[in-house]
């Protein structure tokens, strides 16, 4: 072998190396992050490198398979991340979800407020994509040379057919022993799985399931075109009415005054009267997209197979002959929730969505829903979809309303915690004035009333020693689960109907969730369907049973909330604030 052709392999298997290293960043962080058994450990490494090692030998110039490899290194540089916000897990198919339901200013409060990832990530692969681009360029240019009989005297990054060889028998040797480890842990434990516990694996078959899910949500309104509630009326007031559901954003129970919260975050709603706080409300997914679904429909986490088969609330109470008005400051993302709120007569976006997200202040619904309660002398259904506390989370609030400070800040770092609970308070601060002007204004339309207020999921704000933050982590904490919730009579309302508020007070300390939101607003309105609303779900009713703690997870499957991922903090918090769950069915499983 000359001299110049060693130097041409050293160079060559040096930038293989480099990346195969950079691929292997996450395998080394879940390694330490997540629960898995020495020999998942052992396979996560093993295979990635010896698929890598292989990738690379496919072709004579290592750097142009490099360059086609850019779409791996974007998962890696994508898991990195979400590590970095969530400490742990992989990227879910719910992540896949978010990104085409994001809409542009929200993703761009994100990334500015997580720079440090954003850096880390930019300095581990831009350089190898850079190099890659640099070495085919002088490949390219040093192969004209050659052909054109002129002399070469540049480096060029190829390897012999000899290398190739040795590195083809290399890959293939440890993606073989990587196998035989992951088949001791699939022995260990069978519920272990190539696309579930070894990265990128598991985010590549994420990613398809994300695209089937987007799939059947596109089928959605051709799949309910000739669905019937059949719905009933079981009792009426003889006087209007007007029934209103407001779902709330990113908003946790743990910060509400109203909720025992050492801050007075809710002054307004702490002392109104006809309000029935539910204490011990779960979320049952801590994901928009599903969420909000599953409040809007007579699906839940028990019979979430049938959420792409059945309408929602707008549609029930059309049919029992109200009006319906769907009232969002959420712009429109093609999610499932688009497709449930179409069902309303009318449909506001309170924000014009030319604007940015951080005008977007919940009290733009106030004079919508003035003029529809004035618009129409037929009873109403109204559902007000809030911003509420979605980060960033200072924006979300005129200054008047900066109760707490400091509280304007973008960085996410532990050093910034305070001011990042200063904002997150003032945004439920807020919260309290916006719900206590609808309650305002529906006391004044001198109807009969009723109001239910639910947030579809809570939000860690670096809380404890894990610093999570945000919301949407593939495994859930206490502060994403336990949701505020509440209902609001008016005073003819318990003229007309004096038994539910006793019914309500009853039931507001039981286990309850957010799949019962549908069948407590047809409750209200004592609307009946013999085969989608059942008066066991319904906090209105005598006859309502604690809900079971069921969480769907990434996969779709309902399991229970103590296997969502929660940590020995969270039981501990749940079991100080009375909370009802099954403390021995905790445990982590080892894969």
């Amino acid at each position: 072998m000359r001299h110049s052709d060693g130097k041409n392999i050293r160079t060559a298997w040096l930038l293989i190396l480099l990346f195969t290293a950079v691929c292997l960043v996450p395998n080394v962080v879940l390694a330490v992050t997540e629960p898995y058994r020495a020999t998942t450990v052992v396979a996560s490494l093993l295979i990635p490198v010896g698929l890598a090692l292989l990738w690379c030998m496919i072709s004579p110039n290592p750097a142009r398979m490099i360059l086609w490899g850019i779409p791996i290194m974007v998962l890696c540089a994508f898991q990195l991340v979400i590590s970095y916000l969530f400490g742990n897990s992989i990227i879910a198919v719910d992540m896949f979800t978010n990104l085409v339901t994001t809409n542009a200013s929200e993703a761009g409060e994100l990334l500015s407020g997580i720079y440090p990832a954003v850096v880390i990530v930019c300095v581990l692969y831009i350089p190898v994509i850079v190099w890659a681009v640099i070495s085919t360029g002088k490949n390219r240019k040093e192969k004209l040379k050659e052909q054109q009989g002129l002399e070469s005297r540049s480096i060029r990054y190829t390897l012999t057919h000899r290398e190739r060889k040795r590195g083809v028998a290399a890959g293939i040797v440890l993606v073989v022993a990587g196998t035989v480890f992951a088949l001791a842990s699939f022995r260990a434990n069978r519920n272990f799985a190539l696309n579930k516990h070894i990265f990128p694996f598991n985010v590549v078959h994420n990613m398809g399931l994300s695209v089937e899910r987007w799939w059947m949500a596109k089928n959605y309104p051709s799949n309910i075109e000739d669905f019937s509630f059949d719905v009933k009326r079981d009792r009426t007031s003889g006087k209007r009415e007007i029934y209103v559901l407001v779902i709330g954003e990113a908003s946790r129970a743990h910060s509400w005054s109203l909720y025992g919260y050492g801050r007075q975050t809710t002054p307004r709603l702490d002392t109104t009267s006809g309000l029935i706080p539910m204490a011990d409300v779960f979320t049952q997914s801590n994901t928009t997209h599903k969420s909000v679904p599953i409040i809007l429909s007579a699906a839940a986490a028990h019979s979430y197979d049938r959420i792409y088969h059945v309408k929602g609330l707008p549609a029930l109470f059309s049919e029992a002959g109200f009006y319906t008005a769907f009232i969002t400051n959420q712009p429109a993302n093609r999610s499932l929730t688009d497709h449930l709120t179409a069902q309303s007569d009318t449909v506001i976006y309170a924000t014009p969505r030319t604007r940015k997200a951080v005008q977007q202040f919940d009290g733009e619904v106030l004079p919508h829903l003035q003029n529809i309660l004035g618009s129409t002398d037929s009873n109403l259904l109204v559902i007000i979809h809030t911003y509420g506390s979605h980060a960033q989370h200072y924006k979300r609030y005129p200054r008047e309303f900066a109760k707490f400070s400091p509280d304007e800040t973008t960085k996410i770092s532990p050093g910034n915690r305070e001011a990042l609970l200063n904002a997150y308070d003032n945004s439920i601060y807020y919260t309290d004035y916006v719900l206590s002007e609808i309650i305002g204004l529906l006391q004044r339309t001198d109807v009969v009333s009723a109001m239910l207020y639910i947030s579809d999921h809570g939000e860690d704000v670096m809380d404890d020693s894990r610093n999570r933050f945000l919301h949407a982590s593939p495994s859930t904490t206490y502060y994403q689960l336990h949701v505020p919730a509440f209902i609001w009579l008016s005073e003819d309302y318990n003229i007309h109907f004096p038994d539910i508020a006793d019914i309500i007070e009853d039931n507001s300390i039981k286990a309850a969730s957010t799949g019962e939101v549908f069948h407590t607003m047809a409750g209200l309105a004592f609307l009946e369907s013999e085969n989608y609303i059942d008066r066991s779900f319904a906090w209105t009713c005598p006859t309502f049973l604690p809900s079971d703690r069921l969480y769907v997870t990434d996969d779709d499957i309902a399991v229970d909330i103590m296997r969502s991922g929660l940590g020995e903090e969270d039981i501990r918090l749940m079991e100080s604030k009375g909370l009802r769950f099954d403390p021995e069915r905790y445990g982590v499983e080892r894969f």
